[in-house]
């Protein structure tokens, strides 16, 4: 089986948008850039599986797609103390079950560098791995990882948290850099990943008022 490798923008050609701090409580005086970095691959399969079993995480947060359609976002919170000022010697990656995905795959992922949410812990420089495993009706399978074979872009439109500027054009695409390293071994999280779904009223019921009150 292959190993996958932490995946990020070339430190050369990126020099701004390769550290970050490792929470929202970190002490930090150095000015740290925002980013949205996206990556894609395309994986010739030549064949239909019936299921793909898909494992990613990211420093700090990310949002994958397959074909076009979200599979999560992630990763699981590492929990500990909210108020550590120190990164974390865990983090964990979110495993999916993703049935008929089609032949000739194409996986997307949006990474956001560095932590912006009081729950979301970085190593200290951006990252994002993968490893996924196409499953066949005969039994066989084939399997893809993050390595040098991806391509990855800085988004530049994403200028802030919840900030987007569609004038400002995206990167060109590049092939992405092999990292020694930024989290060991990371471990499936023990709760279900993330997912989004519409939610409704399981029946409609009757709106009840206080005294005085008006239904506006």
């Amino acid at each position: 089986m292959k190993t996958a490798s932490w995946i990020w923008l070339d430190p050369i050609r990126h020099p701004d948008h390769q550290a970050s701090r490792y929470n929202g409580f970190s002490a930090d005086d150095r000015t740290l850039s925002y980013g949205v970095v996206e990556f894609r691959r395309k994986w010739p399969l030549g064949r239909i599986p019936i299921e793909f079993v898909v494992q990613a995480t990211a420093d700090a947060q990310y949002r994958l797609h397959l074909n076009g359609r979200v599979v999560g976002r992630g990763p699981a919170s590492a929990g500990g103390d909210f108020l550590c000022t120190e990164p974390l010697p865990w983090k964990y990656a979110d495993r999916w079950t993703v049935p008929n995905p089609g032949p000739n795959p194409t996986f997307f992922a949006q990474v956001q560098l560095g932590p912006q949410a009081l729950c979301e812990f970085s190593a200290g420089r951006g990252g994002f791995r993968l490893e996924a495993v196409a499953r066949f009706a005969d039994g066989s399978e084939e399997q893809l990882v993050t390595d040098e074979a991806w391509e990855v872009r800085l988004q530049k439109a994403f200028q802030a948290p919840c900030q987007w500027d569609a004038s400002r054009r995206s990167a060109s695409w590049e092939a992405a850099c092999v990292l020694d390293s930024v989290w060991p071994g990371p471990e499936v999280a023990p709760i279900p990943p993330l997912a989004e779904r519409t939610v409704f009223p399981e029946t409609a019921g009757e709106i009840r008022l206080a005294a005085g009150e008006t239904r506006c």
